[in-house]
């Protein structure tokens, strides 16, 4: 049982919080645990335990104290963070964005440390779901708009047919779409593909405002047709994202320090269009 607890479970102790994050420690410390308990039949034939006792604990203590040495940022351990530009297009506002709930360095070029601005609701897609935590008012830049048309919108009986196409005028990379989980969707189809509601995608009934999130292949524009009832006035609200932020002249972001990295797991790094759509 020793051996096959030491291949299996050991290098998962290091790995869930490296790569599922620090809320998986609870699970690291279980782990260990009961690989401990696997071996106690080996330890039980050890002699000297209280040595073997003293030696493993100032072993913990150096590792510790090494922790404490090296949980500075370096080339070699580089910190995560994010910032985005959102340009709103129907009131031609805009606002830079950042997931970090503490702001370093390269952050304060855009954010008072001492002003947390209101949140924005709306969550992107990610692998954790994560919230942006701060926003500041930004310059606005002239940055190609989408352009969103309805070109069918037909009653048939109690249901209201709607066309939707979204084309964009610049080099994007993702689409989200969001609307109120209040709104009822009869059928929806996306690029000529009829969504079908299941365990996997739920158009209604949905736990989040997010309705759905498009990739974008070769600015290929997404194609939306919903029936609806036709009493319900609905809104979408359109994220139109380019992961292009360092890249653009127009907002002149500075490069990351050398001990930094684009958090991942998360639309970072990116110049975000917002739009909004109502269809009475």
């Amino acid at each position: 049982m020793g051996f096959p607890a030491l291949l299996i479970f050991s290098p998962m102790v290091q790995m869930f919080p490296v790569g599922l994050g620090l809320k998986m420690l609870v699970a690291s410390t279980a782990l260990v645990v009961l690989v401990f308990g696997l071996l106690i039949s080996v330890f039980a034939f050890f002699r000297h335990k209280k040595r073997w006792g003293y030696l493993f604990l100032v072993l913990g203590l150096y590792c510790i104290v090494s922790a404490h040495f090296t949980s500075d940022f370096t080339r070699e351990r580089p910190k995560p963070n994010s910032l985005l530009y959102i340009l709103n297009a129907d009131n031609n506002t805009a606002a830079w964005a950042t997931y970090d709930k503490k702001l370093d360095n390269w952050t304060a070029h855009f954010f008072d440390k001492t002003l947390a601005e209101s949140k924005i609701e709306n969550t992107f897609a990610s692998k954790y779901k994560t919230k942006l935590e701060y926003t500041k008012k930004a310059d606005v830049v002239l940055i190609p708009k989408p352009v969103v048309e309805v070109f069918t919108d037909t009653v048939i009986g109690a249901s209201k047919v709607v066309e939707i196409c979204i084309t964009p005028q610049r080099k994007v990379h993702r689409i989200e779409v969001f609307a109120d989980t209040s709104y009822v969707f009869n059928t929806l189809k996306i690029n000529q593909l009829e969504i079908e509601e299941d365990g996997r995608f739920k158009f209604n009934s949905r736990n989040t405002n997010k309705l759905l999130t498009y990739y974008v292949q070769d600015n290929t524009p997404l194609e939306l047709q919903i029936t609806i009832p036709k009493t319900q006035k609905t809104e979408f609200l359109i994220y139109e994202a380019s992961y292009d932020l360092l890249d653009n002249k127009l907002l002149d972001v500075p490069a990351r320090y050398t001990s930094m990295i684009p958090k991942p797991f998360v639309l970072n790094d990116a110049v975000i269009v917002e739009k909004k759509l109502k269809v009475n």
